[in-house]
């Protein structure tokens, strides 16, 4: 059997495609950084790997969190989770769903979403993991205060979420970010 040989037009071809696939090692771990979107206004707004507190504009976004990942080396696992604590309240029917002018319960109640967790096989460049979409309001505290109207359903009305993410490189290089979401 005789080989045949590779005709020159198809080097560069080869060599681009391996060049966009790398999963050598890499001197840098990946670089992270933090999506907010909110859907109601279409607008995101981008932040680095530990931005502090988010605070958002307005009780009623409702929004999707990203964790971004890039890693030239190529990346082969992220993890998102979280956990805060919220005040809880239900809405008042003078003003809804405006605000919580109406009852409050008595204490704060821990918060999470569920943590995501991903493997890439092959590893990937880059890589976005989301929460989507997070209403705020939406956080059942499992409780009832009292309105205007008597008892009601309690939901988150103010608080915080911090979420954590890492993203881990074909080095075993790990880059984590953290960002804390409060309302208001």
């Amino acid at each position: 059997m005789q080989s045949r040989p590779i005709p020159l037009t198809l080097l560069p071809v080869m060599f681009a495609l391996t060049a966009c696939h790398s999963t050598g090692p890499s001197p840098t771990p990946p670089d992270v950084s933090w999506t907010v979107h909110d859907q109601f206004t279409g607008k995101n707004q981008n932040f680095p790997a530990n931005p502090g507190t988010v605070h958002l504009a307005q009780i009623r976004d409702s929004l999707s969190l990203t964790f971004n990942a890039w890693s030239g080396a190529g990346l082969t696992g992220m993890t998102v989770h979280s956990n805060g604590f919220v005040n809880c309240a239900a809405y008042d029917s003078r003003n809804p769903p405006a605000g919580f002018n109406g009852g409050s319960s008595n204490s704060a109640v821990t918060a999470a979403m569920p943590p995501q967790n991903s493997l890439f096989k092959p590893a990937q460049n880059s890589v976005s993991l989301s929460y989507i979409p997070v209403n705020f309001l939406q956080i059942d505290c499992r409780q009832t205060a009292m309105t205007d109207t008597g008892p009601a359903e309690a939901f988150a009305g103010s608080g915080t979420i911090t979420l954590t993410g890492a993203a881990t490189d074909t080095s075993n290089h790990v880059s984590t970010g953290q960002m804390t979401i409060q309302v208001p």
